[in-house]
This record gives C-alpha cells, structure tokens and sequence, in this order.
C-alpha cells in the first residue's frame, strides 16, 4: 500500500470515527465532513509558521524539499540553537581570531602573504612561519566550531 492510499484510508477512518461519535448526523453528513477536510487540510498545511510541540520524525528515504528561487534557512537568528547527530544544540558558533600574517603582533588582519616573489620569500623563515601559525590557528577556530554543534566529531 503507497503512503497516499495509506494517509487517505487513516483520514477516512477518521472521518468514519468523528462521525459515529462526534458528529450530530441529523445535521451534517459524511460528504459535509469530507467537503471541510478538503478545503481546510490544504490550507493548514500551508499556513506561513506551522509550531510543532513533539518530535518530527522523517522516516528511511524521506527529504526535505526546498525552494530553487529564494531558498531557505535553518535557524533564522546567531542566537537560535541547533545541535547535530547528538550533540548539545548551541547558537552559532563565532569566527575566532582574525587572520594575520605575524604571530605576535602586527601584519594585516584576513592577508597571507604572496609567495609569487620567491627572491624575498626563499630566505624569509619568519614570514613562511607567520603565516602557517595564522592558516592553522584560523583551522583549529573552524574546526572548534564545527566540533561544538555536532558537524565533526
């Protein structure tokens, strides 16, 4: 049995269950019933904000479909939390530290430099060694990051 004709025979049961016990026969029928369900499932479905107070479950080979236009988001604030495969949910995790090309102080905030000058660079221990500080320090804030709300383990 497909998911449709399942959906369809529970809503019908329904149906059936509301009407041998709920529904006042003498002033409605079934065919009344089902013209309600039909005009107000499509409409509830696709109200703009739907709160759910359980749990959502997607079962095995089930997705999420979204727009190819506009596209959606998961979370819409920093300050909302999610969490992933078990973990904690936290809000969204902050950049760090920004990138720059000198270990102690000084050099330009988000730059590496350009080793295309191989002249200046051959010999310019400190500055390869700066910039290999700053490109691993900026992977362990990414990886921290990622650790916190569950992507990496």
């Amino acid at each position: 049995m497909t998911d449709d004709l399942k959906i369809r025979q529970f809503i019908q049961e329904e149906l059936q269950n509301l009407l041998d016990k709920d529904i006042d026969k003498s002033n409605v029928t079934a065919e009344q019933v089902r013209e309600i369900f039909r005009e107000e499932i499509p409409a509830f479905l696709a109200r703009s904000l739907t709160t759910i107070e359980g749990n959502l479950q997607l079962l095995d080979s089930r997705n999420i479909i979204v727009g190819g236009t506009t596209g959606s988001k998961i979370g819409t604030s920093t300050s909302q939390k999610l969490g992933f495969w078990n973990k904690s949910p936290s809000a969204q995790p902050s950049n760090g530290a920004d990138l720059t090309n000198n270990v102690a102080t000084g050099g330009t905030t988000d730059i590496i430099a350009n080793y295309t000058d191989m002249t200046t660079y051959a010999t310019d221990a400190a500055t390869i060694r700066n910039n290999l500080y700053q490109l691993a320090k900026k992977l362990k804030v990414l990886n921290d990051a990622l650790r916190s709300i569950g992507i990496m383990s």
